[in-house]
């Protein structure tokens, strides 16, 4: 078992991408052993992070990027990986140890690395569509908050389409990977819980309305633009065609009767989709 996991460590690079998330990125760390090398990507300009780091841990590497979204930021931190495999996380996942990583890494070799990308179980998910979980390995496209890649295969697959800045971007990759046969998997013996919503740590009302906001518009963006990406621009705008019908109605309602914050919030869910299917980028930011 002492050679299987110093093989994990000089095999495996992690990464966590950190958006103002010091003290999240900090607590991921403690159950994670020295001997790993670990790269994050701060998309911030928290400089603060650096010296609690430097208190922390060895065998750090930090690096400061523009926010160009979340797969351009593991797009970039691949750059830096000199391994076999690399896992990616967000920092609001708990329960990530060596003995998870190494189950997934296990799970890697049973597989003979023809695979996309490997994730573990959710616990307490009820919002993600999970595999079977009598099964130990599953066939299924996985969430981008923890997914393990074999580095050939993820520059075979051109890694992150960067068209996405927040969510789909996963969905994506897993297929385009299936076009090369090579599959995404769930390993449900490597258990953990995904604390969503809570990686940026904004403690301003308002900042954190104006987040809730953009994951909004992103998230109907994103959806929008994975659809006439993968099943063309006239499905794509016959699926949406009745949604913005309605959007457009929920929109003039609220106007009509001086509810200002519905007004924005089905104004900005109609901006994202004519955005999307205009071939217009992602642009909102806070």
């Amino acid at each position: 078992m002492k050679t299987d996991y110093d093989n994990l460590h000089k095999d495996v690079t992690l990464i966590v991408i950190s958006h103002k998330s010091k003290n999240k990125v900090i607590k991921f760390l403690e159950n994670i052993s020295d001997k790993f090398e670990i790269i994050i990507i701060e998309n911030s300009e928290d400089k603060t992070i650096q010296s609690e780091l430097s208190k922390k841990r060895r065998k750090i590497k930090l690096y400061y990027t523009e926010n160009k979204g979340f797969g351009s930021a593991i797009n970039y931190g691949r750059t830096h990986v000199n391994t076999k495999y690399f896992f990616s996380f967000n920092p609001d996942i708990i329960g990530v140890s060596d003995e998870i990583i190494y189950d997934i890494y296990n799970a890697a070799k049973e597989l003979k690395d023809e695979f996309s990308c490997i994730g573990p179980r959710y616990q307490e998910e009820k919002n993600i569509k999970q595999s079977d979980i009598n099964k130990k390995i599953a066939k299924i496209s996985i969430s981008g908050a923890a997914m393990f890649f074999n580095t050939k295969n993820f520059d075979e697959i051109n890694g992150f389409d960067e068209n996405f800045f927040l969510f789909f971007e996963e969905n994506d990759y897993c297929k385009r990977g299936i076009k090369k046969k090579l599959f995404s998997f769930q390993i449900n013996t490597a258990k953990v819980i995904h604390n969503i919503g809570t990686s940026v740590e904004y403690e301003d009302k308002k900042e954190k309305e104006k987040l809730n906001s953009l994951l909004n518009w992103h998230f109907i963006w994103s959806k929008t633009y994975f659809k006439k990406k993968h099943y063309g621009t006239f499905f794509a705008y016959s699926y949406f065609f009745i949604i913005i019908f309605k959007l457009y109605a929920y929109k003039y309602f609220f106007k009509i009767i001086k509810k200002k914050e519905s007004f924005h919030k089905y104004n900005d869910r109609l901006d994202a989709i004519l955005t999307a299917l205009n071939n217009k980028k992602s642009y909102k930011r806070i």
